[in-house]
């Protein structure tokens, strides 16, 4: 987010194209070829359309890596949740514990045979390896920090359309950026959250590392075979006599769809 002077004096034309990729610091905040975003942002910068940094600073995100939330300043915390109380309920649902352990935990395992786990997003050396605890703060860092920027933008442009472009794994089974900006948009009710995945792969829609072995399971050309639903439980179950050995409520299931729309092309 702290680029996004940067953004807008490439869309002003200002700047050229390389030197706002050697302003933010592309090549060495990111992991992914600037080739494969080069088009987005030619196109932005065409017609006008404003670009907005959505995502954490680097170095708080590291702070959040290396210690957890007590490593971050609050003030520098408060910048990315803007609503605590929201943000611990939502972590509080059955649905994302089911989130957790079907997309989070296994991209932790994979990360872990890797052996990414010593390193923050930023590149960063650790002393020690990334508990998951962490991994999994600043995960959802990143995505509360995005959906609470894209929710102010909304805010301030009610007539507004904002098109986020984030990997499927922040936007797959609503618990990432998607249910995030639905939770802090419910109060008002006055936007609608669409998600839209485009090309997915088996890998997208499977945990982390399962299904690496299949062959073209990282292909788009098989759109049938990939999860469109994850099932979680929305209660225990509850007994009717417990006394008397009586029988149990079924627990109640959940269905977390795995986007709104899935575009092939």
């Amino acid at each position: 987010q702290e680029f996004q002077p940067v953004l807008d004096a490439y869309i002003d034309g200002k700047i050229s194209i390389d030197r706002m990729r050697f302003m933010v610091q592309w090549d060495k905040r990111w992991m992914w070829s600037f080739d494969n975003y080069r088009k987005i942002f030619e196109t932005a910068q065409q017609f006008k359309i404003p670009l907005l940094a959505l995502n954490v600073d680097s170095e708080d995100l590291s702070l959040v890596e290396k210690a957890g939330y007590p490593g971050l300043p609050k003030e520098r915390l408060r910048k990315y949740i803007k609503d605590p109380v929201g943000f611990s309920q939502f972590a509080l649902e059955p649905e994302f514990k089911s989130y957790v352990d079907y997309v989070i935990q296994p991209s932790y395992d994979l990360h872990r045979r890797m052996g990414l786990l010593r390193y923050t997003m930023a590149g960063e050396e650790m002393e020690e390896e990334m508990t998951f605890r962490r991994f999994l703060s600043g995960r959802i860092l990143w995505d509360e920090g995005m959906a609470s920027g894209a929710f102010s933008w909304c805010s301030n442009n009610p007539d507004g359309l904002l098109i986020g472009l984030v990997g499927a794994d922040h936007v797959k089974f609503k618990n990432g950026i998607p249910g995030r900006f639905q939770r802090m948009a419910a109060k008002d009710n006055k936007f609608d959250c669409i998600s839209v995945v485009i090309n997915p792969t088996l890998i997208d829609s499977r945990p982390s590392g399962s299904v690496a072995s299949i062959p073209t399971s990282d292909s788009a050309a098989y759109p049938d075979r990939i999860t469109l639903q994850l099932r979680y439980v929305k209660s225990d179950g509850l007994d009717l006599n417990a006394d008397a050995g009586g029988p149990r409520v079924p627990a109640g299931e959940g269905v977390l769809q795995f986007s709104d729309y899935v575009v092939v092309t």
